[in-house]
C-alpha cells in the first residue's frame, strides 16, 4: 500500500482521479524544482476553491444544528471554526503533513508543520474531494470531521473544555458562577436528546442541545462564551 493510499483510508475516500490528491498534497516549492511542473500544478488553485467549499459546508452544518440560532451567531461559529489555526488542528489529526509534498528549502524550514501550508492543504483536499467526487463526497468528509465538535469538542487545542473556560472567564470579571439547568429531554432512550440552559445569576447566556447532558453542557457553555465576548 503506498503512502497515498493510506491516506485515502485515513479520509475514508478513494479518489477516481489520483492527481487531484496529488496536487492538492504539492507546495509550489516542490512544483518549481520539478521539470514536468508548473505553477499551476500546486496546491493553490484548489485552496481557492476548498475555502468557499468548506465555508459552504461547514455554514450547512451550523444552519442545521442551531435552527432557532441568528445569523450573528452562526457567523461568529463558524469563524471559529474555519480559520488557519482549526484548520491545521484538523490537518494534524488525520497526519496530513506526512504526506506534502515541499521543496528541498521548505522541507528544511518544517513547512509541514506550520499552521499556514497545514491549512492551506486541508482546503485543497477538500476542493480535491469535490472535483472527484461531487458535493456529497465533500460533505460526508467534513461532516466526520468537525461533528465532534457539535458534540461539545474543545475547538481550539489550547484549552481543556468550554465549561473551565467560562468559569475562569467568570471569576476573572467578578460575575456569578455559571449554573446549569435541564430544559428539555427529548427521543426514545436509545437515542435521547438534552437541552441545556447556563446562567449566570439572572442573565440566561445560553443554551446547548446534545446527545448527551455533558454534550449539551459544553454547547451552553460554548453559546455562552460568544456571548459574553459579543457584549464585553
Amino acid at each position: 500500500m503506498n503512502e497515498l493510499s493510506v491516506l485515502e483510508k485515513v479520509i475514508d475516500y478513494r479518489f477516481s482521479n489520483p492527481n487531484l490528491l496529488e496536487q492538492a498534497l504539492s507546495h509550489l516549492s516542490f512544483c518549481n524544482e520539478q521539470e514536468n511542473m508548473t505553477e499551476d500544478s500546486s496546491y493553490e488553485r484548489l485552496e481557492f476553491l476548498g475555502d468557499a467549499v468548506l465555508e459552504f459546508l461547514v455554514s450547512e452544518m451550523l444552519f442545521r444544528a442551531f435552527p432557532g440560532e441568528r445569523e450573528g451567531f452562526l457567523s461568529r461559529l463558524r469563524t471559529a471554526w474555519v480559520n488557519e489555526k482549526q484548520l491545521a488542528r484538523m490537518a494534524r489529526r488525520i497526519n496530513l503533513g506526512s504526506y506534502i509534498r515541499l521543496g528541498r528549502g521548505e522541507h528544511c524550514q518544517g513547512g509541514c508543520r506550520k499552521n499556514s501550508i497545514l491549512a492551506d492543504v486541508y482546503e485543497a483536499l477538500v476542493a480535491a474531494m469535490y472535483l472527484d467526487g461531487g458535493i456529497d463526497a465533500a460533505r460526508k468528509f467534513i461532516v466526520a470531521q468537525f461533528s465532534g465538535l457539535l458534540q461539545g469538542e474543545p475547538d481550539n487545542e489550547d484549552v481543556q473544555d468550554y465549561k473551565s473556560q467560562l468559569q475562569e472567564l467568570l471569576q476573572r470579571e467578578g460575575g456569578q458562577l455559571p449554573s446549569y439547568r435541564l430544559v428539555k429531554t427529548e427521543g426514545p432512550d436509545h437515542r435521547r436528546m438534552f437541552q441545556i440552559e447556563v446562567v449566570s445569576g439572572a442573565t440566561l447566556m445560553g443554551s446547548g442541545r446534545g446527545s448527551s447532558k455533558k454534550a449539551a453542557e459544553q454547547l451552553a457553555a460554548r453559546q455562552a462564551l460568544i456571548f459574553l465576548r459579543s457584549h464585553g
